[in-house]
């Protein structure tokens, strides 16, 4: 190649080019930001409405159908399931991947909007949200001690200010405090006895607090704003403030019928840290900074800030995303060295220690050439780009071995280091860039995948390619050079030179095969044809002898307890539980810390895939687990252990959930039972969970469908309301001020907004005695008992109500045990299904991973359609033939054989992993391929007979095969046994290409020649005879 000859000529101009690359790739690696995961586009929405005091029927028609009828209309809408809650509504809508979210958002607002203008008054404005992994912080500070909880929110107060002054941080949330209120305690029997209804109270109280703008007046030749102040400025100016005047002249005060209070808010959650009372701040960073230094800046500040702690106060960080991400990028990085050194050491005794150091330098130049367009294209450092650089070291190497492999064959033909390096480009450098592009055109399809598992994913061939590309401009370029400057000859070191006892073996095994064509082409087929066999039973049967698991399931040291009490059980009940699982765990040596919370659920989420509860009967408790190598029971005994422990607590819900390796999707059993008819829904899945508790190797079966529970329900009288002319606004805040307390506006102290609530004082006495005795506003000016308007009665109702895609559902859901396939359990839960004879309108179809991977892999498929005709028409051009192409395009599954045997005996699943394994294989052996048969058609173009061409291009090219293959294993080896750690869940991935990659290097020597023997025409007989 002329531009390569023109380095070789210009060695220093080309040198101080490749350094330039490189210096620049290394300065990219100090820039280029950290995260625990890459950045992913979320196509989905959230819609939250309240409606307080409304149940969830009241919300489904009030809020969800009509919302629902709107959305409709919209034409991109992945899809939409909808949750009715006690008092608020919330909806999912899922875009599909390809979306524009902003146009995709501003016509989801719009359809909302339209749906509000049939929402009655008292149902607040909706607030819409898109989903993103920002949400989900990337530090937790627990603030705890043996000191009041409104002293400790204080002191979290302090924290938040100061931390959210920190450049990188995007906002900090507290959990578990408590804020103050201005609380207005109105006597009822006052209230009646001035005959003033609460209603009263709220007008006077939002039309008074306000500083009104008067204008301008000229005054002696100033200019003189007019402002009216009347903003409350005192708890007395509260107190003080007239609700009513009598036509006597008499007046009533606020302070005549309540008491007006400056206390701290009821409480409505508990937080605790290691079982001692604490508050959480929930710390979210902005886009583009780095995690880990943004995360030392935080712990540094705070670290300063503690000093002025008051005694026995301390803090401590849970969920410490950078912890993962320096733990991971530490594990690689490990695994790198490791697999740099078995190459080092694999090219030394193949080809000496000076010429493998040469092709040695091929490594950290396309590493560093990646991290260069990793800062170009804006990509962060994360542990999935880590891995890919680790997966593809030993394939970087690949083409300069072959550069280097044939300068040495050249030198030892006589030619110099400079002849020779030129003459070796002009030999393989067109082969080897068609093999980059290949490879390049094999991994491409990976970047199309749609979906959150398909951005997760598509980092790989991203890196790989920003590789690809470093490794060629190093094959001819920085390699040449190199070679032409400091390659010798070293027959003392080498174990490859000269006629080596690998030539001699493999004349022997050719010879054999070339005379007995059918027989080895037989065997061949008829092993890769077993493979087959072997997967399709594994896939359709539950006789694995190849298991199938999409994900591999790797948990990290952490689980999660959910813990849900009887609907209604007060929040006192709820925490007594909780403490007695916590006193469990502290006593647990593997347990490192604990945080719980009691009233919300999903606090310390660390997926978006997790869920989140409100409520009195919710509590969750995050665990910490000391790393793997100190403790004797993995992560799912130590859940069986506690699953133990607390299975007899009746009426108490436990539910124990993993975070798991891997891209963020979920990865349950998931059954939905979708219709029209609750009951007959209701039915059908309690059929499904019978059969869900039938099945072996799940835990933690769930339905959708809440238990029902008591509650005070007010059945408005339209007629008599009509009559008396009362409307359902009176009467819905005259029953929130009792029940709840009505905010009505806010005091404002030191820059702090207090609210001011507005509540009846002793309602819990005789809650119905109170309630019907309440009296609400007429459009006359007058007073109605609520009872003259409304009944109001125990009833039974529904906790919650789920829909998804405009239909009634309940989700069944489990966990799959670690030894378990989740795709045996769906066959066995389908087959028994099937069994069962469902209602009209009764649809079941699973969800969770199932919908994630199948529209994956659809657009995956298409898209290795095309690559693989992009390869041929490669190839073709590569070799001017179509004939000859092929010949690879007939090679390429035959590697199969040994990614299906190799999974086989290491009994690791065939899966996603698995999968890209294929794919990266599918280039390795194409290189291969390319430089086989160029070198055969170099010597038949040089008049060698067919035979000849075919044994001496396999000698020739036995070395760099050898040499690519044992390098690109090595560099798999520390995944493969997971040396330095944190590679366990990419090992199927590295058992595909090792196992996969030893077949096709005998494909490649063996059977590439049989069948390039048919493509020339030789018959057996004249092989035979040769």
């Amino acid at each position: 190649m002329k531009i390569t000859e023109k380095a070789i000529d210009y060695p220093l101009i080309s040198s101080f080019l490749c350094f330039l690359i490189f210096s620049l790739g290394l300065f990219s690696y100090f820039i280029i930001p950290r995260e625990a995961v890459p950045e992913i586009k979320v196509p989905v929405a959230n819609i939250f409405n309240q409606y307080l005091g409304a149940g969830p029927e009241e919300i489904e028609n009030e809020i969800l159908k009509p919302l629902e009828e709107s959305l409709e209309e919209l034409e991109d809408i992945d899809f939409i399931r909808s949750y009715a809650l006690q008092g608020f509504a919330y909806t999912v809508v899922g875009f599909p991947p390809e979306s524009d979210m902003k146009s995709s958002l501003d016509e989801l607002r719009e359809k909302v909007s339209d749906a509000e203008s049939n929402y009655i008054d008292e149902i607040e404005k909706s607030k819409i949200t898109q989903v993103s992994f920002d949400d989900v912080p990337i530090l937790i500070l627990n603030i705890f001690g043996d000191y009041p909880t409104n002293q400790l929110s204080e002191i979290a107060e302090n924290f938040k200010d100061e931390i959210e002054n920190i450049k990188g941080v995007n906002e900090v949330t507290i959990f578990g405090d408590l804020n103050r209120e201005i609380s207005i305690d109105v006597n009822p029997t006052l209230l009646k006895l001035h005959n003033i209804p609460i209603q009263g109270i709220i007008r006077a109280l939002q039309s008074n607090n306000l500083n009104m703008p008067g204008g301008s007046v000229e005054l002696n030749g100033q200019d003189l704003l007019v402002r009216t102040v009347g903003k409350f400025n005192s708890l007395e100016s509260i107190s003080n403030l007239m609700i009513y005047k009598f036509p006597d002249g008499s007046i009533v005060r606020i302070k005549d019928v309540a008491t007006v209070k400056d206390i701290y808010e009821d409480q409505l959650s508990y937080s605790r840290f290691n079982t001692i009372n604490s508050i959480t701040l929930l710390i979210r960073k902005k886009v583009g900074f780095n995690i880990i230094e943004t995360s030392k800046e935080i712990e540094n500040l705070v670290e300063n800030l503690s000093i002025s702690f008051p005694p026995a106060i301390q803090y401590e960080f849970s969920n410490r995303l950078a912890e993962e991400t320096e733990q991971s990028t530490a594990q690689l990085s490990q695994n790198a060295l490791f697999g740099a050194i078995l190459v080092i050491i694999t090219l030394y005794f193949g080809i000496g220690l000076r010429n493998a150091l040469i092709v040695a330098f091929a490594i950290p130049f396309s590493i560093l050439t990646a991290y260069l367009f990793q800062y170009i294209f804006n990509i962060s450092q994360s542990g999935i780009t880590m891995f890919s650089l680790i997966m593809v070291l030993g394939i970087v190497v690949d083409g300069a071995i072959i550069v280097a492999e044939a300068t040495y064959r050249q030198m030892e033909l006589g030619l110099n280091k400079k002849d020779a390096s030129k003459k070796a480009i002009n030999k393989v450098g067109s082969p080897i860039l068609t093999s980059v592009l290949t490879t390049i055109a094999a991994f491409a399809p990976m970047m199309f995948m749609t979906g959150i598992m398909g951005q997760f994913m598509s980092y790989i061939p991203k890196i790989v390619i920003f590789s690809l590309i470093g490794a060629a401009i190093a094959d001819h370029f920085l390699i040449p050079v190199l070679s032409s400057l400091f390659m010798t000859i070293n027959t003392k070191n080498s174990l490859m030179s000269g006629d080596w006892i690998g030539a001699k073996i493999y004349k022997k095994i050719i010879n054999w095969a070339l005379k007995n064509r059918k027989l080895t082409l037989t065997y061949t087929f008829s092993s890769f044809l077993i493979g087959i066999f072997i997967l399709f039973l594994s896939a359709s049967s539950s006789f694995n002898l190849v298991k199938v698991q999409v994900f591999p399931n790797v948990p990290k040291p952490r689980f999660i307890i959910d813990i849900e009490t009887e609907p209604g059980s007060d929040l006192n009940y709820t925490n007594s539980i909780t403490e007695s699982i916590e006193q469990i765990l502290i006593n647990m040596y593997e347990v490192e810390r604990f945080a719980a919370t009691v009233g919300q659920s999903g606090v310390q989420n660390v997926r978006l895939s997790q869920g989140t509860a409100l409520g009195s009967e919710v509590a969750q408790i995050n665990v910490d687990l000391i790393d793997k190598s100190e403790r004797d029971r993995d992560v799912n005994e130590i859940i069986i252990f506690l699953q133990n422990k607390v299975k007899n607590i009746p009426g108490v819900d436990f539910s124990f959930s993993l975070i798991k390796e891997g891209p963020p999707v979920e990865d349950r059993l998931v059954l939905d039972i979708s219709g029209e008819d609750l009951s007959l829904i209701s039915d059908v899945s309690e059929d499904i969970i019978k059969i869900f508790k039938d099945i072996g190797g799940i835990y933690n079966i769930r339905s959708s469908l809440s238990k029902s529970r008591k509650e005070i329900q007010v059945k408005i009288n339209e007629d008599k309301a009509a009559m008396l002319g009362v409307n359902s606004q009176s009467i819905a805040q005259t029953i929130s001020s009792a029940l709840f307390g009505f905010e009505v506006t806010k005091f404002n102290q030191e820059s702090k907004e207090i609210p001011v609530k507005v509540k009846l004082a002793n309602t819990d006495k005789d809650i119905f005695s109170t309630l019907n005795n309440l009296e609400v506003p007429t459009n006359k000016n007058t007073l109605e008992l609520m009872s003259s308007v409304a009944d109001i009665e125990f009833k039974q109702g529904q906790a919650s109500i789920y829909r998804k895609d405009f239909k009634r559902t309940i989700s069944i859901s489990a966990d799959v045990y670690e030894d378990y396939s989740l795709i045996d359990i769906q066959r066995d839960v389908e087959s028994k299904i099937s069994k069962l004879k469902l209602p009209s309108g009764i649809i079941t179809n699973f969800g969770g991973v199932d919908d994630e991977t199948s529209e994956s892999f659809k657009t995956l498929g298409k898209s290795m359609l095309i690559a693989f005709f992009v390869i041929l028409i490669l190839l073709a051009f590569q070799f001017k033939s179509l004939k000859q192409p092929f010949i690879i395009a007939i090679t390429i599954p035959l590697s199969f054989i040994g990614v299906i045997f190799g999974l086989m005996i290491t009994r690791v699943p065939f899966g996603m992993m698995s999968f890209f394994g294929v794919v990266a294989l599918t280039g390795i052996v194409v290189n291969d391929a390319i430089v086989m048969i160029s070198q055969i058609n170099d010597y038949r173009d040089e008049g060698l007979n067919l035979f000849d061409s075919l044994v001496e291009g396999g000698k020739t090219r036995l070395r760099p095969i050898l040499l690519t293959t044992i390098t690109t294993i090595s560099g798999l080896i520390p995944l493969t046994f997971d040396i330095a750690g944190g590679a366990e869940y990419w090992r199927p991935l590295a058992v595909s290409i090792i196992f996969g990659l030893l077949v096709a290097t005998i494909l490649t020597l063996v059977v590439i020649p049989i069948l390039y023997s048919f493509i020339g025409g030789a018959k057996g007989d004249n092989l035979k005879s040769i």
